[in-house]
């Protein structure tokens, strides 16, 4: 694997230093910020291949600082802190991570996250996709970024700007979730449940009626974009 840039942002100084060690021992560049004091969006002058938010008391404040990330940036970003449930998970992505990894975390697990999403999140960068437009919608790629019917726009993920450009440069088309998984995740083995979470939340965003959907809708072999 080729010399990854991460960018590593901590609420806690001596993680920071853990992270150090880690990255080091593992050959990869990085640039460390502690986001409570620093604006990592100063940091980002070339923009990283994986972005990792490690928090042990400020969720919120991480949760800001990935919103303004993410008014930049595609880039991967995980979210590697201690949970009170399901609903600061979902706050989380609605922010714009597109992982969260639950604390206590062992090394391992982290490393094997980060090597799935660097091998995964480039098989068609942002910048090599097309404008995409159907039924109303227009996918802007470079701004991550979906204009609705109604005029208003919708900020994406990584991961559902990939699905949804997957879905709608074949409208009409049932594809196989093996087939989705594999584009758009970039490996076959996927974590259970990850592209139904995906379509899931991909409906509250854009669907007048997530529990009717228009656009993307469930077909018999998979799921389908459709324009009518």
């Amino acid at each position: 694997m080729r010399q990854w840039t991460v960018l590593l942002l901590s609420d806690e100084v001596e993680e920071l230093r853990l992270w150090q060690l880690f990255m080091v021992e593992r050959g990869a560049n990085f640039v460390t910020a502690d986001f409570t004091r620093d604006r990592p969006e100063d940091l980002v002058k070339e923009p990283p291949d994986l972005i990792i938010l490690d928090v042990e008391r400020a969720l919120p404040a991480a949760l800001a600082v990935c919103r303004k990330l993410r008014a930049d940036l595609v880039n991967p970003i995980l979210l590697v802190a201690y949970f009170s449930g399901e609903i600061e998970m979902l706050d989380a992505f609605e922010a714009g991570v597109d992982d969260c990894i639950p604390k206590p975390v062992g090394p391992r697990l982290v490393w094997a996250k980060m090597r799935a999403w660097l091998r995964r999140a480039w098989t068609m960068p942002a910048e090599a996709m097309m404008p995409r437009e159907a039924a109303g919608l227009r996918l802007d790629p470079q701004r991550r970024r979906l204009s609705l019917a109604d005029g208003r726009e919708v900020e994406l993920t990584n991961l559902e700007l990939r699905l949804l450009y997957l879905l709608m440069s074949h409208p009409d088309q049932a594809l196989e979730p093996s087939l989705i998984i594999d584009r758009v995740w970039g490996f076959e083995n996927a974590e259970p449940g990850a592209l139904k979470t995906m379509v899931y939340r991909l409906r509250r965003k854009i669907e007048p009626d997530p529990a009717h959907p228009r656009y993307l809708r469930t077909a018999p072999g998979g799921y389908v974009f459709s324009k009518s």
